[in-house]
């Protein structure tokens, strides 16, 4: 409720609120990503809230084969980034996301582990599946649909891999 009224300069630009992130996303429009970037901080000024520039990032997303003089000006005081997370997510510049798929399988095969720990101090099969559902498959599943269609098939195998493991456990 609190950033309903945050709105972008142009009708063309998008403005996508979440907690305390808010993602810019113009696309063509009369104003620059910097113009709206400057009006996002003067709105959080006037609502007495600040916007801390040391966590704040620029991701342009675009093919990796196309030159970066194509890119738009990078923003001042903003560094720019070809990887980042968000929501939980990491996004690459190039829409890839073996970083994510690795991440989350380093760290379901840790959370593998400790319920094997859990099993040989007779923790009971219930219980196993429930802490499996909450610790591994939800990391699993969270946000797969979003980016699901961009995995290659081996991303998409290494996912398999981790359920196959905690299955044959």
């Amino acid at each position: 409720m609190f950033v309903h009224d945050l709105r972008p300069l142009d009708i063309l630009n998008y403005l996508i609120k979440y907690a305390d992130d808010t993602l810019l996303c113009p696309q063509i429009s009369q104003t620059t990503a910097e113009l709206e970037m400057i009006h996002v901080i003067c709105w959080a000024n006037e609502n007495k809230m600040a916007v801390n520039l040391l966590k704040t990032v620029e991701l342009v997303f675009h093919r990796s084969n196309v030159s970066h003089d194509l890119s738009p000006l990078a923003m001042s005081n903003v560094s720019r980034v070809d990887s980042a997370k968000l929501l939980g997510v990491h996004l690459k510049h190039d829409l890839n996301f073996s970083q994510h798929v690795e991440s989350s399988v380093a760290i379901c095969n840790q959370r593998l582990y400790l319920l094997a720990q859990l099993k040989k101090q007779g923790l009971g099969m219930s219980t196993m599946d429930y802490i499996f559902n909450a610790i591994v498959l939800n990391k699993i599943l969270y946000a797969l649909p979003v980016y699901f269609g961009y995995l290659t098939e081996g991303q998409k195998q290494m996912l398999q891999r981790v359920l196959y493991r905690a299955n044959r456990r």
